[in-house]
């Protein structure tokens, strides 16, 4: 087994530094948690608030079943935000959205060396179709050929959770996931023969250092899996689709709310807000996901974003690119960017979704896109007072099959 020491840098391991006070629980292989009723077997993922295991659960002995389990940092707040919003979700009055997510299915807490942990059980998810795709010969014409359905999908589970109330902080690929629920009951030689054998490698400590784990484990998923489906029947498209990370929801009405998503994929609204110290869109709402919605329809289509990634400060450059690809921003909203008056050259919105890639897609699916252009323009509108809703969104006729 190879020796991994702090200084080393590989994204297949979650950093060494994490494993400190407040941070990490320390996890193995063959660890058991909640009176023996789960049993770590491999590693899904890591966070910088969590690691993500596959367990197995023997609450029926004759027949185990697979879960995930996510141990969040023992400082974090995000998983007790899930179990909050959880039960909002079961307390609200309008059409309860929990179908749409993945939710946890059981919780308990742990005590270890670097502080108590909550962990969130959870059916199997495999990666959503931004992550199916990349590196994988084929799987372009498969997300391509469904996109129309992978679309409706989200748009549908966002609109019931704008319609109940709520608002998803961090709505992106990286909060959309394919549910995989016949893996739950198969054999265990089966999943392993899906995910490989954990690959290990050994940590380099002090022998008195309990904060950090003996070896770390690889993380896996179930992309060869889906990815070997794919190529048995392209046709078809056997997943539902579940929204991910709940404990980055909350409700319209919150005192206290931010979008958490890297800001090209904010909502303008927020972002003026901002500019404005509070001044303006006080009360933006749930048009707020729209925008991340479109901006998220868009690159399941182009494989690509429709802003450049700005950071956390550029937000005048980021106004910039509403400008040059949207169109003129809201009056109201001028005096508080400094560069409101400056002369931006706008380029026709359809312009920017011409690409090779955009040339594939259309020999793949015989879409001429002009109803897809028309969807995102009732999306991405920079005005939250004119844009449309999620549910809105779900009659336009590109979501026609």
């Amino acid at each position: 087994m190879d020796i991994l020491s702090s200084s080393d840098d590989n994204y297949d391991y979650e950093p060494l530094s994490g494993y400190v006070q407040g941070g990490y629980h320390p996890v193995h292989l063959g660890d058991t948690f909640h009176n023996g009723r789960y049993t770590v077997i491999h590693k899904l993922g890591w966070g910088i608030r969590a690691t993500v295991w596959l367990a197995k659960d023997a609450r029926d002995e004759k027949k185990p079943r697979f879960v995930a389990l996510k141990f969040f940092v023992a400082d974090a707040e995000d998983g007790q935000n899930e179990l909050d919003i959880l039960q909002k979700f079961n307390q609200s009055a309008q059409e309860n959205p929990l179908g749409h997510f993945l939710v946890p299915a059981d919780n308990f807490k742990v005590d270890g060396p670097n502080g108590a942990h909550l962990v969130l059980v959870y059916d199997l998810v495999g990666p959503g179709p931004d992550e199916l795709r990349s590196g994988a010969e084929g799987t372009d014409s498969f997300v391509w050929t469904h996109a129309r359905n992978i679309g409706a999908r989200v748009t549908r589970a966002v609109a019931a959770l704008n319609e109940a109330g709520f608002v998803h902080a961090d709505l992106g690929a990286n909060s959309i996931a394919f549910a995989l629920p016949e893996l739950a009951d198969v054999d265990e030689s089966a999943i392993m023969d899906h995910l490989g054998m954990p690959a290990k490698r050994a940590v380099e400590k002090d022998a008195d250092n309990v904060s950090l784990p003996r070896y770390v484990v690889a993380s896996t998923s179930f992309k060869k899996y889906m990815l070997v489906r794919i190529e048995r029947d392209a046709a078809q498209l056997p997943w539902q689709l579940k929204l991910t990370n709940l404990g980055k929801v909350f409700a319209v009405d919150a005192p206290s709310r931010a979008m958490r998503a890297p800001p090209e994929l904010r909502p303008p609204e927020e972002v003026f807000n901002a500019l404005s110290s509070g001044a303006v869109e006080q009360d933006w709402g749930h048009k707020a996901n729209v925008w991340p919605l479109g901006c998220w329809l868009y690159e399941l289509v182009a494989e690509t974003s429709l802003f450049i990634p700005a950071y956390e400060g550029d937000m005048g450059g980021l106004c910039v690119q509403y400008v040059s690809r949207i169109g003129p921003l809201p009056d109201r909203w001028r005096q508080f960017w400094s560069d409101s008056k400056k002369e931006i050259k706008y380029r026709p919105f359809e312009q920017y979704i011409q690409s090779d890639w955009l040339d594939e897609y259309r020999g793949t699916t015989g879409d001429d896109l002009k109803d897809f252009c028309d969807l995102l323009r009732q999306a991405l509108v920079s005005d939250p007072e004119q844009r449309a809703t999620a549910k809105q969104l779900l009659e336009h006729a590109w979501f026609k099959l």
